[in-house]
Formats: C-alpha cells, sequence, structure tokens
C-alpha cells in the first residue's frame, strides 16, 4: 500500500492543506500547521517570527522592529516648524535675545558688525503652532560655487523651553530649509551646561565645547585691566590707539 503526501499552497504562496493519496483515492484534506503552535497574531508578528526563526532569535528581532517602527511614527507626529529666513524685527530680536540672555555671536548688532566687514550672515526664526520657538544667527563661509558652511555660534536661543525630541525637530527644520546653494553644511555650537540633554547627535560632534571666563565686573577698570593676559591687554591698547568708531546698532 502506497502513501503520497504533497502540500498545497495558496496564491500568496502560503502553506495550508495537504492530500493523501492511498490507493488512488483522494482523502478528506486536512489542514497542516507550520512553524510555532503558539497562535498567531494579526500585523507583523508572523513576518518577524519567518525571519528571525534561525537567525540571532526571535526576542531580539522583535523588539528592533518595534522600536524601529514606534520611532518613525512618533517622528512623523511630530509638529512641523516653519523657519522664516527674512522679515525679522529688530526690536522683536532683541527683545528675545535679552529675555534668554542670549550670548553676543546670537546679538542683532554682533551681525549687522559682521555685514560691514562683509561677512555673510543668516538670521533665522523657527516659528511652531504661529509661535516663535527659536532664534538663530549664522555665520556663513563659501567656497565659491561649491558650496558653503553655516556656523551658528552658541545659539539658538529658545524662546522657550523645549524637549530635547523637540528640539531635533527644529534644528532638522533648519539644516532643510537652509538658503544655500551647492553643497551645504550646518554647525551649531548650542549654549548648553555640560551634561545636559539637548537635542543634537552625540556622535555628530566636529569640534570641542567652548569654555567662558567669568569676570567680575565690580572691580575697577585698572585692576581688571592688570588681570588681563599680555596678548589680551596689548590687543586693547592696539585698538584704542587706532581710529575705530563704534556704532551702536541695537536696542539693548
Amino acid at each position: 500500500m502506497a502513501i503520497s503526501s504533497r502540500t498545497v499552497k495558496r496564491k500568496n504562496g502560503n502553506p495550508k492543506y495537504t492530500a493523501a493519496q492511498k490507493d488512488g483515492q483522494k482523502k478528506k484534506w486536512q489542514p497542516k500547521i507550520h512553524g510555532s503552535p503558539k497562535s498567531r497574531q494579526p500585523g507583523w508578528s508572523w513576518l518577524f517570527e519567518l525571519v528571525a526563526h534561525d537567525c540571532l532569535g526571535l526576542t531580539f528581532f522583535k523588539e528592533f522592529f518595534q522600536h524601529a517602527f514606534a520611532l518613525y511614527f512618533n517622528l512623523q507626529k511630530g509638529k512641523p516648524r516653519i523657519v522664516h529666513w527674512d522679515g525679522h524685527d529688530l526690536a522683536e530680536w532683541d527683545a528675545v535675545h535679552t529675555a534668554a540672555a542670549g550670548a553676543l555671536q546670537q546679538g542683532w548688532d554682533y551681525g549687522s558688525s559682521l555685514k560691514l566687514l562683509g561677512v555673510p550672515v543668516l538670521r533665522a526664526r523657527v516659528m511652531g503652532d504661529g509661535q516663535q520657538v527659536a532664534q538663530a544667527q549664522f555665520i556663513v563661509r563659501k567656497w565659491g560655487k561649491l558650496g558653503a558652511v553655516a556656523l551658528c555660534t552658541r545659539g539658538p536661543v529658545w524662546s522657550k523651553s523645549l524637549s530635547p525630541e523637540a528640539e531635533s525637530i527644529a534644528y532638522k527644520a533648519l539644516k532643510k530649509s537652509l538658503p544655500l546653494t551647492g553643497i551645504r553644511f550646518m554647525a551649531v555650537t548650542p549654549e548648553v551646561p555640560e551634561g545636559q540633554v539637548h537635542g543634537l547627535h552625540p556622535m555628530r560632534r566636529i569640534m570641542s565645547g567652548m569654555s567662558t571666563v567669568m569676570l567680575d565686573m565690580a572691580q575697577p577698570i585698572s585692576e581688571i585691566r592688570a588681570q588681563l593676559e599680555g596678548r589680551w591687554r596689548t590687543s586693547l591698547v592696539s585698538a584704542e590707539s587706532s581710529a575705530m568708531t563704534v556704532h551702536r546698532v541695537g536696542t539693548n
């Protein structure tokens, strides 16, 4: 008595039933279960099990794909940011800069001074839900028609406190909308204390963090000058004896 079996597949290729022939007669088809005896859940679970069965383990692949999908959909749910690169108001810029105790390099007057020296300067305001969340001033260095790099030193200046995830969305919006041609690079050195979480990727760090020297301005000017490093003091004397003229361009 010869018995043979064959596997019958659906149109999509998944095995479903086996048929047995005995003495040339077909018996009633019986379902044949493949893989884990556990009941299958709808969705992508079966795909994870199929890929991971003989590889690194089912748990590893399930957790990997679950985290990947969660990260993707969370990024998609992030509120979009609109970046304005022109139409700024001097008084409003200075008001945000003063309220946040912004750095000198993010001041309007600092950028205007560099423009007078022929340095390209870009200013941006990042908007979210109709309100400004950040402003940033960039110094641009161009490499002819090849491209340019925009450096935001000690910025952006945040109009309100944001989570690292929200900051990351703002950084990406600035980078994506950067109004430069050719190969574009954006470098940011944020005013963030060491150890504080921020929205920039730690593996993309390209320069050392800056150090700040604190001076007690309550001391007499003569004592402050005497405490300056020699080269700084020489440069200060040289500047004072030059024909330099100071122009006030800011509001603060």
